[in-house]
């Protein structure tokens, strides 16, 4: 039964993690699970040298502060923390380290703080051990079929004896290192539908069953809950989440990742001080999750490995972190089993459908008793239309409106001048064609068998318009628009890109800036009938799309680096550029759009909250103008006819 522990007698669960267990403890899953490897521990001992850092006075970097809220929840007080850290560092300086935690942890000095920079970097070198436990398991979801279970044999069997794992169901191509964001998200709902008892426990007596789980999605999402006791479980029963055991896990958009924790525990007669203490720690777990999969999502890791690896690690570490901690609160033995999950948004599509559709994991815990847990989910494409709205010289921006064709998108359009109107450019959210429209008010028209799924590059020049787009095959191609109709589209030969690709003529050249699959970005010259070598800017890095455009003078490039911030740079020639730097503290998960407007650099992003702004450059300062709330993906911008358009969805 989950009895909370007491202070004095948590400090000696902290002692017996830092020195070793000792007797019938020593048996103990606690103990089996920290001694699976030092790296899963990597954020057990990130947590204690946070907490001896607040037992000094020193001020929490913005990482410890956030791991000082999750030792909070498992504490009466401060003090209380504080005592954990003090043991700790004792103990770090008495042995020159502590046993269970890697050389990151143990070669810290207390007057250090440990970021999220470094915690990213000590994760990719610890990445490879995790996902060698056998707890751990990625499973490519490609392979896979809707209602079979994903489970090997090994890995139940790793979770029957350590009483927890990690799944994280993803594909080869969202594994990648520099995958794209998916433009437009999922509407994703989750919720638990019902639980069979394969075994109960080998307790004498009926099992009393209830649940703890935690979401987090990168749209910052996040949810935990505790189910109230279904009473009298025995081998075979099977039990409905409804009435006051009902609730939604989640109800969200996804873009990319959507991260799970939980939880399956075993109890005659509860505790309410330990069922309040698990509130917190599961409120704080979720915001970790959300974290996680944000992560996932817009900063995959830059040092090594692949995403999914980098996913079941992040999830193994924040598992390690809170199984301890509810270790330290009560009985180890009352937790019948948990699973950390992380759902791709391949696997949410797959796995679950806009009808609806259930899908089990099984919570094995050996002696504890195994169940198998049903999730409803019902997961859609957001669909959107095609918005607009315009500012005149004088500085006024109307209202939104919609153009002409209605239908929803894959993608946020992208607007130009040509031939005295508003082109736009979009793709077909339900066939991916792109579609082209020399007239806002009118309907959109593919050409030539063209599909994508994010924005093209558009530009004039020498009176035709060119469009550059990343085909469904994931190769670059280009294509132009005369009296004839569009041509062919030809390909961009090694030219390696999973994100859009931006145009704009400077000097009376047509130049095209990718990012390439490495995170650089590549600039090129139109050599009137193709292209010419692509050249590296070499310190930028990014994870989306660059844009460009001219402007006095000057051919301006402006990126996303890969700390969020947006950064621009210029050359008078397109070959000599000055430093990229960063534009007033901007902060985008998107690729930024960029115009030349009443003799002022204008440049548009979406911030991380999804709004929408514009801002106009005056001498060395910006002014910024918000747009939309909501929204989502790059936005566009087209000077036409004393306007400036921004068009977004």
């Amino acid at each position: 039964m989950p009895q909370i522990q007491t202070a004095a007698e948590r400090l000696e669960r902290v002692r017996e993690t830092l020195e070793g267990f000792q007797g019938a403890r020593a048996g103990s899953r606690t103990a089996r699970r920290l001694g699976l490897s030092r790296g899963q521990n990597l954020l057990i001992g990130a947590a204690l040298h946070a907490a001896a850092r607040l037992d000094r006075g020193l001020k929490p970097t913005e990482l410890e502060e956030q791991l000082l809220q999750m030792l909070r929840a498992g504490a009466d007080d401060d003090a209380e923390v504080g005592s954990w850290g003090r043991l700790f560092a004792e103990q770090r300086s008495a042995r020159g380290g502590v046993k269970v935690f890697p050389a990151p942890i143990n070669q810290l000095d207390v007057n250090t703080g440990y970021s999220m920079e470094d915690l990213l970097v000590d994760l990719v070198e610890v990445t490879s051990e995790i996902v060698a436990q056998p707890n751990v398991e990625i499973v490519d979801v490609t392979q896979t079929t809707s209602g079979e279970s994903t489970d090997r044999e090994e890995f139940l069997q790793a979770l029957a004896e350590y009483g927890g794992g990690v799944t994280v169901l993803t594909t080869p191509e969202e594994r990648q290192m520099r995958a794209a964001v998916p433009v437009l998200p999922l509407r994703v709902v989750l919720k638990p539908s019902w639980f069979r008892c394969d075994r109960r426990s080998t307790e004498l007596g009926k099992d009393e069953i209830y649940w703890a789980m935690a979401a987090g999605a990168d749209s910052n999402a996040k949810k935990s809950f505790k189910t109230p006791e279904f009473g009298s479980v025995v081998t075979g029963s099977e039990r409905q989440f409804n009435g006051q055991h009902a609730f939604t896990l989640a109800d969200t958009t996804v873009r990319g990742h959507l991260s799970l924790n939980i939880e399956c525990w075993e109890a005659d007669h509860s505790s309410g001080g330990f069922y309040n203490k698990m509130r917190e720690v599961l409120a704080t777990m979720a915001e970790r999750l959300a974290e996680g999969s944000r992560s996932q999502t817009y900063s995959p890791p830059e040092h090594g490995g692949d995403n999914g690896e980098g996913w079941a690690a992040l999830l193994a570490i924040i598992l390690g972190l809170v199984n301890l901690l509810l270790g330290w609160l009560t009985n180890d033995d009352d937790l019948v089993c948990e699973r950390s999950i992380g759902l791709s948004r391949y696997a949410l599509s797959g796995y679950f459908t806009p009808t609806g559709r259930e899908a089990s994991w099984l919570f094995d815990g050996g002696k504890q008793g195994r169940h198998r847990l049903y999730l409803h989910g019902t997961v859609a494409p957001v669909t959107v239309p095609v918005r607009y709205r315009y500012v005149t010289q004088a500085g006024s921006w109307n209202g939104e409106a919609p153009i002409g064709d209605q239908r929803n998108v894959a993608a946020p359009p992208v607007g130009v001048s040509y031939n005295g109107n508003l082109g736009i450019l979009y793709a077909d959210a339900a066939t991916n064609e792109l579609l082209w429209t020399g007239h806002g008010n009118d309907a959109g028209t593919g050409f030539r068998g063209v599909g994508t799924a994010v924005p093209p590059g558009v530009a004039v020049h020498d009176g035709k318009l060119y469009c550059a787009h990343l085909g469904l095959d994931k190769s670059l191609y280009w294509n132009t628009l005369t009296s004839d109709g569009w041509s062919s589209s030809t390909e961009f030969y090694g030219w390696g890109t999973r994100h859009s690709p931006a145009l704009a003529v400077h000097n009376n050249t047509l130049y095209c800036a990718h990012t390439g699959i490495d995170g650089s970005v590549y600039l090129s010259a139109f050599t009137g009938s193709g292209w010419g070598t692509a050249v590296k800017f070499e310190s930028w890095g990014t994870t989306s799309a660059p844009a460009l455009t001219s402007h006095a003078g000057q051919l301006y490039c402006a990126h996303r680096g890969v700390d969020d911030k947006i950064y621009l740079a210029s050359s008078s020639n397109g070959t000599s550029w000055g430093g990229a730097s960063a534009v007033s503290g901007w902060m985008t998960y998107d690729a930024p759009a960029l115009a030349s407007f009443t003799n002022k650099l204008h440049l548009a992003h979406r911030d991380r909250n999804g709004t929408l702004y514009v801002g106009a450059q005056n001498g060395s300062t910006w002014s910024a103008t918000q747009l939309q709330t909501g929204g989502y993906g790059a936005p566009s911008l087209a000077p036409h006819d004393g306007q400036l358009f921004a068009l977004y969805v």
